[in-house]
């Protein structure tokens, strides 16, 4: 999809920081969801208890693709030699007579919160340091999520935050007007605007 706003760049790399994969009525109890993260081939899975997981998609035995898998009482299960891996990665079962105390899958920081699924990313490895805050829905319409595909860069996207200008002339809403100061603290930006959507 071309957009005019977005203009072929090397791109930066990937910040560290929390990243939506999915809604969480989207992933149910044994359900899986592949998706792609800072160029790595990742899945979301949720076991039968209903714990949410994301792992690497490959199996570490053989490279099997574990999305083409299943997920059982003992958890996400290879397609190709039947390697199980429960919530924490650990091998809790195999195709052959005995378990792999080897084999593991690396699971990755999740929250769910706000009825959805997010993944904690760092170009380094680190775990997380910080959760985004839990939104107060009271008052508010039905969150709506919708998803897509821009060429475009994490940062690109996300300054329009401090773009006033950008609310009339891309989205076209009327009488915009700021009306909170700009708040830095730590990993999050906060501000408010007031306008009229017209659409």
């Amino acid at each position: 999809m071309n957009h005019p706003l977005c203009i072929a760049t090397d791109s930066p790399p990937v910040p560290a920081g929390w990243y939506t994969v999915c809604a969480s009525d989207a992933l149910p109890a044994g359900g899986m969801q592949p998706f792609r993260l800072a160029g790595l081939t990742l899945l979301a899975w949720r076991n039968k208890n209903g714990t949410p997981c994301v792992t690497d998609r490959r199996c570490p035995h053989l490279g099997g693709d574990l999305a083409a898998g299943h997920v059982s009482d003992a958890g996400l299960v290879c397609p190709i030699h039947r390697f199980a891996f429960a919530a924490d990665g650990g091998c809790r079962a195999t195709g052959f007579d005995s378990v792999s105390g080897k084999a593991h899958i690396q699971p990755w920081p999740l929250l769910e919160q706000d009825g959805l699924l997010l993944v904690y990313y760092h170009p380094d490895g680190h775990a997380p340091h910080w959760q985004p805050p839990a939104h107060d829905w009271q008052g508010w319409t039905a969150q709506r999520i919708d998803s897509c595909e821009l060429p475009a860069t994490v940062q690109l996207i996300t300054e329009g935050i401090a773009d006033k200008g950008h609310l009339a002339t891309v989205h076209g809403y009327s009488d915009v007007s700021l009306t909170a100061a700009f708040c830095c603290d730590g990993p999050t930006l906060a501000t408010a605007y007031r306008f009229v959507n017209s659409g």
